[in-house]
């Protein structure tokens, strides 16, 4: 079955914090996010981050009450799996 998702992208936020894009994306009353590319010119998620710190990105996001859908990165499935 078709299930679309309406997600906010961090892009807009890109040149604060990425915490900041995750709060502000909730706050707007958002339930799924896509990830941008940077953040404060840091890759976020980095192409070479460790599994740890994907999965620290994600709990980031879901402590905010969402579900983090879309990156511009191949790393996503770290971010969905159980546990990350």
């Amino acid at each position: 079955m078709f299930d679309p998702k309406i997600a906010c992208m961090t892009l807009p936020y890109s040149e604060l914090p990425f915490s900041r894009a995750v709060e502000g994306i909730a706050r707007a009353g958002y339930k799924y996010l896509a990830f941008g590319t940077t953040h404060e010119g840091v890759e976020t998620p980095g192409s070479e981050d460790d599994d740890a710190r994907i999965s620290e990105l994600g709990r980031v996001v879901r402590d905010a009450g969402l579900e983090p859908v879309m990156m511009f990165q191949p790393r996503a499935i770290a971010l969905t799996a159980e546990g990350g």
